[in-house]
């Protein structure tokens, strides 16, 4: 299962979704996540996880079986069975959406809600995605998730 992704962002900025989740932004602005209260909407909502890592440049994305010690925790929905590991300034919007050559991967994964574990060292960020048997992913956060 050991995904390796090569990401390059320079919106200092990393994100985990299923396109379908936010098909509902694909005529939105292509930076409409720069605005806090429509990211924290969306990672609240399930839809996205956007992950600030402080600064710009290439960084390591490794899918693993299970993080003991997460930095960050959330749930995520994923209705198509297709995520998206990569930079944020690929995500859905401006009519369009993350395409080969972008920075970041697609992920098959059997649909449904998932525990998405994240945890950093340096420029590796490290993510689990656990099944669950909740019918829709929800979240609380106060603040955008930052983990840089």
């Amino acid at each position: 299962m050991s995904n390796q992704i090569q990401v390059i962002t320079d919106t200092a900025t990393l994100c985990i979704y299923d396109l379908q989740a936010l098909k509902h932004r694909l005529e939105d602005t292509s930076d409409w996540w720069s605005i806090p209260e429509d990211e924290l909407l969306e990672v609240n909502l399930g839809n996205v996880a956007f992950l600030n890592v402080g600064a710009d440049g290439l960084y390591t994305m490794q899918q693993v079986e299970d993080i003991q010690q997460p930095a960050v925790q959330l749930w995520i929905n994923v209705s198509s069975g297709q995520l998206y590991a990569g930079a944020a300034e690929n995500v859905t919007g401006g009519d369009l959406e993350p395409e080969d050559g972008d920075s970041g991967q697609y992920i098959t994964l059997e649909p449904g809600v998932y525990h998405l574990k994240i945890a950093r060292n340096e420029q590796q960020i490290e993510f689990a995605l656990l099944r669950t048997e909740h019918q829709q992913a929800t979240n609380e956060f106060k603040d955008l998730i930052r983990i840089g």
